[in-house]
């Protein structure tokens, strides 16, 4: 069985209806489990973010980092299968975890989020996947561009989708993506 921390914001059961809902739903569902049984696992950040400053994680993605440890000696989690996945805060969540603890997770998928482009080299070796917005008023499509640029760059794998006609909200179009769980499930660290 893998895991999946998914960089979401919720604390309820009612915060992650609509849009934190998409990935919940998508990782969660019968179908999406009957393929891929997986650990789902979605910690929310404080609304100050994962990170203190520019590039000082909080202690925050430090708890969620060793509950993720904790998950791995209770459960039967491949540890070679653990993904990370967020949106808007939780993509900036998803790029800092992943640059943090880079021999940790097999691959990250980002929704609207960007990071810091000094830890470049520390997002080479796992593959991500970004889904933007181009007209997306949150976090600038330029964020992402560059952010990706830098990790080709670098020589990381990294793919890119851009909606063209749509700002922050990508969601809806990132789970109708028929390529998006085979390929993440086909990763391997």
């Amino acid at each position: 069985m893998c895991c999946y921390f998914l960089g979401l914001r919720f604390r309820r059961l009612k915060q992650i209806d609509g849009g934190n809902g998409y990935l919940i739903n998508l990782f969660t569902g019968d179908d999406t489990q009957m393929r891929y049984p997986s650990f789902v696992v979605a910690p929310q950040s404080p609304m100050e973010g994962w990170i203190e400053d520019a590039i000082t994680p909080t202690r925050h993605l430090q708890s969620v980092y060793e509950l993720i440890g904790e998950l791995r000696r209770a459960y039967n989690i491949d540890e070679a299968r653990v993904y990370v996945a967020g949106q808007s805060m939780g993509g900036y969540g998803t790029f800092l975890i992943i640059s943090e603890y880079p021999r940790t997770f097999a691959a990250g998928v980002v929704l609207c989020g960007g990071g810091d482009q000094s830890k470049v080299e520390r997002l080479t070796n796992v593959p991500i996947w970004v889904f933007q917005g181009a007209k997306d008023e949150s976090v600038p499509v330029e964020s992402a561009r560059t952010l990706v640029a830098a990790i080709k760059k670098a020589g990381g794998k990294v793919r890119y989708t851009e909606y063209p006609d749509t700002g922050h909200i990508v969601w809806p179009s990132v789970v109708k993506e028929t390529e998006l769980l085979p390929w993440l499930f086909a990763q391997r660290r």
